[in-house]
């Protein structure tokens, strides 16, 4: 039998514009996230970013994992993903 887990939903207020904040979430991913220890590869060398709407996480040695794929890209107003 196939279970439905409901999405999870999160919010933050930051000090910037809405167009800023979607810029920074999606465009600086690896620079936001806790890569040393929330990463795949688990080092802090590896990178985090959006890559035709695939989150990818790269390491130095060209090993790479995918995190996800993007669903919903509406600059700035929804971002969702898998």
């Amino acid at each position: 039998m196939r279970t439905t887990t409901p999405p999870v939903i999160r919010t933050t207020s930051v000090s910037c514009s809405p167009d800023e904040a979607f810029e920074i979430f999606t465009h600086q991913l690896g620079q936001w996230w806790p890569l040393p220890s929330h990463s795949v590869f688990g080092s802090e060398s590896v990178t985090v970013a959006i890559v035709e709407q695939q989150i990818v996480e790269r390491a130095d040695d060209g090993r790479t994992c995918l995190w996800g794929e993007v669903i919903t890209w509406d600059p700035p107003d929804s971002l969702s993903f898998t």
